[in-house]
């Protein structure tokens, strides 16, 4: 959310914690898969083949009240459709909202499934507003589409101001530091095919397998080493072992309308499309240029 960027592989079917605040997680399920370049990118013609993931799936928490929670689970597969649950005093109320229909609001929460091509999964809380774009791949294989998601993360409020400061791969992105990590390089060997590797050393405190969910049972859980569920105060993600923040830009006072992503068209430093895992994190305001609650499902709903 400060300008940095870096590359995660992630691990194969697993859940990882992409941003987590007081009151909202988000979680992501990575998929390992083997896919083709798209022929607009230069890249494709020396890289024939790439070893690398996909975002496939979003689990997310939201607290609208003290004993009211909303669970929202997401799945690329299934692009119109959104599964929505709502904890209450451990009763539950479980709906389906599919594309083009009705805004779903509880509290300061509000979500809805947009038509549009593609269609857009729109999510909004008082202090964040949410955005999944599904998207497609081709499998080096046999040429076939597969489904993966894109994620955006705009700040409506100063989250530097917040008492509990935001976590998770991305969300410690929003401390006012710019800190690029590992990027990927996609030089292929012989074959023409590449290995992604990198899993935001440098950007992300700590180490990836940190930010993985526990249990994995449950895609819903809110606990992960850096966890900011619930909390009542938290600190912004520590700094001194990762890469030095750029010194081209000054560290912002106001990070409202800062935005963080995940997706597979962010553009990498020779201005090429990067296709890998890229995670993103794009600024934009005057100061710079452009574990489950006690009532919640031990497993999924």
């Amino acid at each position: 959310a400060s300008g940095g960027r870096t590359d995660v592989k992630g691990y194969d079917n697993s859940i990882i914690n992409v941003f987590q605040s007081a009151n909202v997680s988000i979680n992501s399920r990575f998929t390992f898969a083997n896919f083709t370049l798209p022929s607009e990118d230069l890249r494709s013609i020396d890289v024939r083949e790439v070893h690398g993931s996909f975002l496939t799936a979003m689990h997310m928490v939201v607290r609208v009240s003290f004993e009211k929670y909303v669970l929202l689970e997401y799945d690329a597969a299934h692009p119109d459709k959104l599964q929505l649950s709502i904890s209450s005093l451990g009763l539950y109320k479980i709906r389906d909202m599919y594309m083009g229909g009705e805004l779903f609001s509880v509290g300061d929460l509000r979500v809805e499934v947009r038509k549009a091509q593609p269609v857009k999964v729109h999510i909004n809380t008082k202090d964040w507003d949410i955005l999944l774009t599904p998207g497609a791949y081709r499998t080096a294989t046999n040429g076939a589409r597969k489904h993966r998601l894109d994620l955006s993360i705009t700040a409506l409020t100063n989250p530097l101001e917040a008492t509990v400061a935001p976590h998770g791969v991305i969300g410690q992105g929003f401390d006012g530091f710019h800190i690029d990590g590992k990027l990927d390089d996609y030089i292929p060997n012989n074959k023409g095919v590449f290995v992604t590797s990198a899993q935001g050393e440098g950007a992300i405190e700590g180490v990836l397998s940190d930010y993985l969910v526990q249990p994995q049972s449950n895609p819903f859980s809110t606990d992960f080493k850096f966890a900011r569920f619930g909390k009542t105060w938290a600190p912004s993600r520590a700094i001194n072992k990762l890469n030095a923040p750029s010194k081209l830009l000054q560290k912002a006072n106001n990070f409202k309308g800062a935005m963080a992503s995940v997706d597979e068209q962010a553009t990498s430093v020779n201005k090429q499309v990067a296709v890998g895992r890229r995670l993103s994190a794009d600024c934009y305001h005057s100061s710079m240029p452009p574990s489950l609650p006690p009532s919640l499902p031990p497993s999924s709903p």
